[in-house]
């Protein structure tokens, strides 16, 4: 892969759509990202890219690394991260202090994930978030306010996008 023989040092924008490769592509990109191969990068969107939660955790491993500052977009959507997935990737949210938006849309999160990732934003993460689309999974309104709670100050209800 391109990325982990490091021949892309000012890419800013990485798009994976409809990858085949799923959570094993994933593992390659995130030794690649672990290694600072993708300094520059502002936008990583992964759609329907088949992630699960092993993909999560390896995605969760290079951002502890804090392997992407500069990245202001990460889309997740449409792929089966699921509680366990977002629980991976949650505590390592708060290495993209310039994440503005987060899409996490149809991903099979419940009211599980939704606590981990209010808890993430309560001890601090994504402080820059501007927007995060949460649509398409199975939480309850329950959730979703406790979501915005979190947020409350950074993030207007008109920010997130329907749980529903």
């Amino acid at each position: 892969m391109l990325v982990g023989c490091g021949s892309l040092p000012k890419l800013r924008d990485l798009v994976i759509f409809r990858d085949g490769n799923g959570d094993e592509g994933v593992v390659s990109l995130a030794d690649g990202l672990r290694r600072g191969r993708l300094p520059s990068l502002q936008r990583l969107t992964l759609y329907r890219a088949q992630i699960g939660p092993q993909g999560a955790t390896a995605l969760a491993s290079a951002l502890t690394k804090r392997a992407l500052p500069s990245l202001e977009w990460l889309v997740l959507s449409r792929n089966q991260l699921g509680d366990a997935g977002l629980a991976a990737l949650a505590p390592a949210l708060r290495q993209l202090p310039k994440l503005r938006q987060l899409d996490l849309g149809d991903n099979q999160i419940t009211d599980e994930g939704c606590a981990a990732l209010a808890s993430a934003l309560c001890s601090g993460a994504l402080l820059a978030l501007k927007e995060l689309g949460l649509d398409g999974n199975s939480a309850s309104e329950e959730a979703q306010e406790a979501v915005l709670e979190a947020r409350a100050g950074l993030l207007n209800a008109s920010d997130v996008q329907s749980l529903g």
